[in-house]
């Protein structure tokens, strides 16, 4: 595995196609939902998961791994 950034960049195979996936990235994925009343008030209160994402080239599959924070 190599870093990239601090996080290790992890070499996966696809489990459909059996190929090498390629790396997307980190991201923060907003947790909680949007409602009608109080609108935002849940997505702010619940803060973000941050992850890395991986996506094969041949089906598109994508695989999501959770950043632990140290």
């Amino acid at each position: 595995m190599k870093k990239t950034t601090g996080h290790k960049i992890r070499k996966i195979n696809c489990p459909y196609c059996g190929i090498q996936m390629e790396y997307r990235g980190a991201n923060r994925i907003q947790l909680g939902r949007w409602g009608l009343f109080l609108a935002h008030w849940d997505n702010w209160t619940s803060g973000a998961l941050e992850v890395q994402i991986y996506e094969c080239p041949k089906c598109g599959k994508i695989e999501m791994f959770r950043i632990h924070k140290k």
